[in-house]
């Protein structure tokens, strides 16, 4: 089904065939409840039936989830919600973006290609408000947002991770220039108190609030995952992955496996989740050897819930996003 031939006003959907047969409804549910509430009803403990959301000849992998819909991005500058359970869907134009979106409880972010940082309402409510440029150097700016905490949205800007409040406000830096090396960032988190991240030669965190120095916890990284306690990386050396941790406060590392498992990786309490030649793995976060849990697959895109495992991959003729029990 061709989905950006849609109307970009937010709509309700007919049955959808990319949804694996999954029946829509002409209700859009409300998303503006919180999302700690807003919980999926399929998802129950130790229960998740595989979907598949999309299998199309779309290109953009970028994908988000909160507890009660997943989110992607279709070109041009389209988001599309999908509840859990595949029922029901809706849609927005973002207008003018630069293909990138985290959510919170309310809200769906993203980057406008001058660099402004935009969002708008998950329950579909007309309207995208301009927070403003995000960039640090003014913009135009290559500012993306990358994830989000209760207060602000971290972006990176150029090589540096930003923090940029949610309400009236001016982007700040989360790392001093000069403090390391300039390297790409890769992978970003949050957590109540900090942002994670992670360049080709370092693993970093800081205070959300920019009063700290970030906090170093390794100089060699590919890929990065944190959970309550936790942060943990990968590192290559000659076709080997190496996945160490470290406690969130200080740095002690711990190494947990030596694999063929890779980027991206995302974690919970008990799990790190990566991506192996063969498909998706998960591995104890007290140590031990990956176990191939979803084959045949190589996403771009992790993310996870209580039960589920959310990915978004690559095909021959486009893309597929879909879930499988974690």
């Amino acid at each position: 089904m061709d989905r950006a031939a849609l109307a970009f006003a937010l709509v309700a959907c007919g049955a959808r065939t990319d949804l694996g047969g999954a029946r829509v409804d002409a209700n859009v549910p409300d998303a503006s409840a919180d999302a700690v509430s807003d919980v999926a009803t399929d998802v129950a403990p130790s229960k998740c039936a595989p979907i598949e959301y999309v299998s199309d000849s779309q290109s953009s992998t970028v994908l988000a989830i909160d507890d009660a819909a997943i989110y992607d991005v279709l070109d041009p500058c389209e988001v599309w919600r999908t509840t859990k359970d595949g029922s029901s869907t809706s849609s927005w134009s973002m207008v003018d973006c630069a293909g990138d979106i985290v959510v919170d409880a309310l809200h769906v972010y993203w980057t406008s290609a001058a660099g402004h940082l935009m969002r708008h309402l998950k329950n579909g409510t007309p309207g995208i408000e301009d927070l403003g440029c995000a960039s640090l150097n003014g913009c135009p700016g290559n500012v993306h947002v990358r994830a989000v905490a209760k207060d602000v949205v971290v972006l990176v800007d150029g090589f540096r991770p930003v923090a940029m409040p949610k309400t009236a406000g001016s982007p700040y830096p989360l790392m001093p220039s000069g403090f390391a090396p300039p390297a790409p960032v890769h992978y970003v988190f949050t957590d109540d108190a900090r942002a994670y991240w992670n360049t080709d030669i370092r693993v970093f965190s800081a205070a959300l609030d920019g009063s700290t120095l970030p906090f170093q916890y390794a100089t060699a990284s590919t890929g990065l995952a944190i959970n309550a306690t936790d942060v943990f990386w990968s590192s290559s050396s000659n076709g080997t992955f190496v996945l160490d941790s470290s406690p969130k406060e200080k740095s002690d590392v711990s190494l947990l496996s030596t694999s063929d498992t890779s980027t991206p990786l995302v974690a919970n309490d008990s799990f790190v989740y990566g991506v192996s030649p063969s498909g998706i793995t998960r591995q104890p976060t007290s140590g031990g050897a990956p176990t191939l849990i979803v084959p045949n697959v190589h996403p771009l895109t992790l993310a996870l819930d209580h039960d589920c495992i959310y990915f978004a991959e690559k095909t021959a003729n486009g893309r597929r996003i879909a879930r499988a029990e974690n």
